[in-house]
């Protein structure tokens, strides 16, 4: 849904950004999805620790959504 409410259909998706966050090192990381039809993401080579993530739909003019609420990951 767009901000003003209206529906996003399908074929007006391009795709998704991901906003990953580690806590114990500050490092964070943008991963870009180009395939609205991708219901998963794995990311591999992550030390553990805290991971904070986020995300935002970009509709095919390049807008971006609001983000996401963050849902947070321990590792160990």
């Amino acid at each position: 849904m767009r901000a003003n409410g209206t529906p996003l259909t399908l074929n007006e998706l391009a795709g998704y950004e991901i906003y990953m966050l580690s806590e114990s090192s500050g490092e964070s990381m943008v991963l870009t999805v180009h395939d609205p039809l991708v219901s998963s993401y794995s990311v591999s080579g992550m030390s553990p620790g805290i991971y904070h993530f986020s995300m935002s739909a970009q509709d095919t003019t390049g807008k971006l959504s609001a983000l996401s609420t963050v849902v947070s990951k321990t590792l160990n």
